[in-house]
């Protein structure tokens, strides 16, 4: 019995439990529910802080291939190219 109030300590947990119950089935856009939820003023005990920071993020990939392009005009593969002989 402790485990179970200890479980349900944790806010993941909490909201676990509840369920998300869709009205017409359709699929849930997780964005817009949770933006609908902040909206209301329903925290979800800071679950509702950390889903939409993690959902917010951009995707970085072309970020990343840009800055190793812009790196390979300053560290070019003959300048800095190591050698037995140097």
């Amino acid at each position: 019995m402790a485990r179970s109030a200890e479980a349900l300590s944790d806010p993941l947990d909490i909201w676990l439990s509840g369920g998300l119950f869709l009205d017409d089935g359709e699929p849930v856009n997780a964005l817009k529910w949770w933006a609908d939820q902040k909206r209301n003023g329903n925290t979800h005990h800071g679950l509702l802080a950390m889903a939409l920071d993690v959902m917010c993020c951009p995707a970085t990939t072309v970020d990343v291939e840009r800055t190793f392009n812009f790196g390979r005009d300053y560290v070019t593969y003959r300048r800095h190219s190591l050698h037995a002989k140097s």
